[in-house]
């Protein structure tokens, strides 16, 4: 199976500017207060990862529960909002909105460099190796144009759709380049492209079954997201600063991940997980809240060894698929 692995020299400040990212939580936290407050929240029967009916309560967060799975240990919300109760939180949320005018605009062009120029390399290298370059690819829940307009100046794809574009940038798509659509023919599909949703959804399977329906045979989905497995998330839990609820509804483990993308019809070609800020990221926390608890190497590591050992910690992470977060490359099973 394919790994990718990248090396940059990334900093959270760069895409996640500490002035605008704590404005940022606090609107978020004021956003989910009234939301709460009136919206229906629903017990999830089964994790939504593997399917596994028992969980045992792992943490609160923002007023939301979080469960884990007793078979695969993937970290959910539940009980949790329904997708249409999510879907106008999304487009109305002054904190999203805040987040896509503000700081994603602020941080455009570090974006560009470090994650959505990435990103259609991989894309594109992979449709290559599986001979689905040059068919019709789709976006789902586009919220950076940057990202496919690399994807239309380095590739060949046919056509490139949108579908489900978030509000905030949905005037700003270029018609001549992207055409979104209100719905997908099943079959007709080389290349799906979702980054950062299936953590954001309701049923994250019932996403991944329509995406096999509207692949032709062989088409590959592309996804991210974060991983409760990775270094980050598993050692801080609650108190990781980028878990935010509702964005982050489902946070599969690395078993959860393969079992979903099994259960939704498709066979993995791909399994990475080239983060670079897992450990910029609990030293922040560390920073923060000095009574962070961490197992004793693991504390020794970061709090008495400088720079170079913390990249060491870094790449080893990357190269043993241990950092949270994660890329998914999967080809449609036909049976």
């Amino acid at each position: 199976m394919r790994r990718v692995v990248v090396q940059d020299d990334l900093r959270e400040a760069q895409i996640r500017p500490d002035s605008g990212f704590n404005t940022y939580i606090e609107l978020l936290e004021r956003d989910l207060k009234d939301f709460l407050t009136d919206t229906i929240l629903v017990d999830l029967d089964v994790c939504p990862a593997c399917g596994h009916p028992d969980a045992n309560p792992d943490f609160e967060k923002m007023g939301i529960r979080y469960m884990k799975c007793v078979q695969c240990r993937t970290c959910y919300a539940s009980p949790r909002p329904e997708m249409e109760a999510l879907d106008q939180f999304y487009a109305e949320s002054e904190a999203i909105q805040y987040w896509n005018s503000s700081v994603a605009q602020r941080t455009a062009s570090a974006r560009k460099q470090y994650i959505f120029s990435p990103r259609a390399t991989w894309v594109l290298e992979t449709a290559g190796v599986h001979q689905q370059e040059d068919g019709h690819l789709v976006d789902f829940y586009t919220k950076y144009p940057a990202y496919l307009e690399e994807v239309k100046a380095k590739g060949s794809f046919s056509k490139i759709f949108i579908r489900k574009p978030a509000v905030s940038v949905a005037d700003l798509i270029p018609s001549e380049s992207f055409e979104v659509v209100d719905s997908i023919e099943d079959g007709t599909v080389s290349v799906v492209s979702a980054f950062e949703v299936i953590e954001r959804l309701f049923d994250p399977l019932a996403f991944i079954q329509h995406i096999h329906r509207i692949l032709r045979p062989g088409g590959l989905i592309f996804l991210t997201t974060l991983s409760i497995s990775g270094f980050d998330l598993s050692v801080l839990r609650e108190k990781a600063r980028n878990l935010l609820p509702p964005t982050h509804l489902t946070l599969p483990s690395y078993e959860g991940i393969h079992t979903l993308i099994e259960r939704g019809g498709f066979s993995l070609v791909e399994f990475s997980t080239p983060g670079q800020l897992d450990v910029a990221l609990v030293l922040d926390a560390l920073q923060r809240d000095p009574d962070v608890t961490l197992p004793p190497v693991i504390d020794s590591a970061l709090r008495r060894r400088g720079e170079s050992v913390h990249e060491d910690l870094q790449d080893f992470l990357q190269k043993a698929n241990l950092s949270s977060h994660v890329w998914v490359a999967a080809q449609k099973v036909v049976s």
